[in-house]
């Protein structure tokens, strides 16, 4: 065991400029993937997570060209993903396996997810069995963990679906499936959770309606490639926040943060 020592310093000062939020990251190269034309990402998050899904799309058939933290990304639509032939490597992303789970059930082919020693131990039922309750079909193994084959089915049913759980991931993965449908669909939340991709898809095209807990989206929508500034990581932010907090004479400005309200939890508690 080794002993660490740190210097006492009388409080932090500065200003910092935080690499982009991952979330946000993951489902920005998703849209503008299933958009038509060229999207550019500004402030896309390095993460390893986020990486994992920047790899996958490349492997899909995706052109995305990387120029530090931005990218420029092709998209030809909805339809246009080509059969991988090989497993997609999820990496330790859940957020990467979760939202792909929901997104290739609508697809012409079928796609297996593999993983890392440690995600490949994540059961992922509490997004199989929403997706399949709503016409999607997988391969799972015993434990429901990784290798996942997704069997897809091109021509998915609209579907109305109440979310047992307020989990951002499976109503994100239920969107991606809703957006593949033949009707409308309703998605009914337990609780109010992170809406990036709501507000990401009506910006690139999409027609989807929230009112309070229920969110209708509209199938097929005509998506167009734009050009997205993504902000600074709030979970990263949080850590500056609280040593701030906590030592006197601190003041910091931690620029381009999200404010997404569904996000700024920290910001009520250190209030």
């Amino acid at each position: 065991m080794k002993n660490l020592k740190t210097k006492q310093f009388q409080g932090l000062n500065g200003s910092l400029l935080l690499p982009g939020d991952k979330s946000i990251s993951h489902r920005s190269i998703m849209v503008a993937s299933i958009s038509r034309g060229i999207s550019r990402i500004k402030n896309f998050s390095n993460s390893t997570d986020c990486l994992s899904t920047l790899n996958a799309f490349l492997d899909l058939g995706v052109e995305i060209k990387k120029y530090g933290r931005d990218l420029i990304v092709y998209g030809s639509g909805l339809d246009a993903f080509k059969d991988p032939k090989k497993p997609l490597n999820m990496g330790n992303s859940g957020t990467t396996t979760r939202l792909l789970l929901g997104l290739l059930a609508g697809q012409s082919f079928n796609t297996c997810l593999v993983g890392d020693a440690s995600l490949s131990k994540r059961p992922m039922y509490r997004v199989t069995n929403p997706i399949t309750e709503v016409g999607g079909e997988f391969s799972l193994t015993g434990n429901g963990t990784l290798p996942i084959t997704v069997i897809g089915h091109p021509s998915l049913k609209a579907f109305d679906y109440h979310l047992p759980i307020a989990s951002a991931q499976v109503k994100s993965a239920l969107i991606f499936s809703a957006l593949q449908a033949d009707e409308p669909s309703i998605i009914f939340e337990k609780e109010a959770t992170r809406n990036h991709l709501e507000i990401m898809l009506n910006d690139f095209g999409a027609d989807i309606k929230t009112n309070g807990l229920c969110i209708t989206v509209m199938p097929r929508p005509k998506l167009s490639g734009r050009t997205i500034s993504i902000p600074g990581d709030i979970s990263s932010a949080a850590f500056f926040m609280v040593a701030a907090s906590l030592l006197p004479n601190s003041c910091i400005c931690l620029k381009k943060v999200g404010l997404n309200p569904t996000r700024i939890g920290i910001i009520s508690v250190l209030k």
